[in-house]
This record gives structure tokens, sequence and C-alpha cells, in this order.
């Protein structure tokens, strides 16, 4: 089976004519595809439908790049956690509080990233069983936990430490240690870890 050219991929994606699909490859040679947009594609010859398929087929394609990525990265540092979940979520756009798991592998890998929990504006509750369950099911070797403040107050309450003790005993116990818990908002992060008050 041979590889499909830039020009077949465009035309797969789009439904345009070849035509329309040359000229929109030719284009891609100055600059790369996915920084085109639904205007630019119309200039070059395609329809609004046409357009705004290949257009959805640039975002669903560069958003499986990232989720790939994200799973090859190594959580080095918190900031590394937090992009993860940045990667994956537009934390800034949440108007209720998400509690995530960045589960690892013995590399300090990304396995995966998943929502355990969705609260209200200003709380989220976790049992540890809703945690803990699917990283036994990956044989995750350990795991971040994080959730987002609406409020942007990167600033961990005294219901977050209580929460992190809760589930850090709980990952002693499973065999699952939880390395940090980060509170995160749209453009900054607070590590529990680095404040001392893991547990």
């Amino acid at each position: 089976m041979t590889t499909p050219s830039i020009t077949d991929l465009i035309r797969g994606a789009s439904n345009c004519p070849l035509r329309t699909a040359k000229r929109i490859a030719a284009a891609c040679q100055v600059r790369s595809l996915n920084s085109l947009t639904v205007s630019q594609l119309m200039v070059l010859g395609a329809t609004q439908k046409q357009a705004d398929r290949l257009s959805a087929a640039m975002r669903l394609g560069e958003r499986v790049h990232t989720a790939q990525s994200a799973r090859e990265r190594q959580v080095r540092q918190p900031v590394d956690a937090a992009k993860a979940i940045r990667d994956r979520f537009d934390v800034g756009a949440l108007e209720q509080e998400h509690f995530w798991v960045v589960a690892l592998n013995a590399r300090q890998q990304v396995l995966d990233v998943f929502v355990v929990a969705v609260g209200s504006l200003a709380q989220v509750d976790v049992h540890p069983r809703e945690l803990f369950k699917p990283l036994v099911r990956m044989a995750a070797h350990s795991c971040i936990i994080a959730h987002n403040h609406p409020s942007n107050d990167p600033a961990p309450s005294e219901a977050d430490v209580g929460l992190t003790h809760r589930m850090v005993e709980a990952g002693r116990l499973i065999g699952i240690p939880v390395l940090d818990h980060i509170v995160i908002t749209a453009d900054d992060s607070t590590s529990l870890a680095a404040l001392g008050l893991l547990g």
C-alpha cells in the first residue's frame, strides 16, 4: 500500500477537487497546513463546507498528536504535570472545579490524564476509590493529582490539604504513591509537595 500524498489527504479530508487540493498543498510548502484559516482555504478555491471540514480535520489531528506527545512526556517537576493537563483541557474556560489524575509509569512518563470528578465553583470532592480504580487497571506506578480553582487563585485551601492527605494515605496502602497535588489555574499553578503539604 502506497503512502497517500498531502494532496490526497487534503482531498480526502475536505472532499475538494484535485485542482483545489493541489493549490492548498502548494500553499503548505510556504506555510504549514494547520496555520491556514478557513478564509485562506476559501481563497485557494475551497468552498465554505470544504474549508470547514479540512480545518476540523487539522484540529483533530493536532489534538491526537498533542495527546500522543503528552503520553511520551516525562514528568520531572510540577510544571510538567500542569502542562500535561493544559494540553488536554482548556483550564481557563472551566467554571467548576475539576479533579484530574496524571497517571505515570515507572519512568515518570505520562500514561494518561483523566478527570475523576467535577464539583462546584468552589469545591470538588473525590473518593479514593474513584481515583485509584483506573490507576490499578492501567498498572500505574505512581500518580499526580490536580484540580483547578476557577477563581484563578492557585493557593490551596484547608480542604485541599485535607483531601491531599487522604489521597496520599490511600496511595500508600494501595501501593500507588501520590507524588504531588497541584492546584492549577489558567496560567499558574501551586505544588502542595513544594510547599511541604503532601502529608
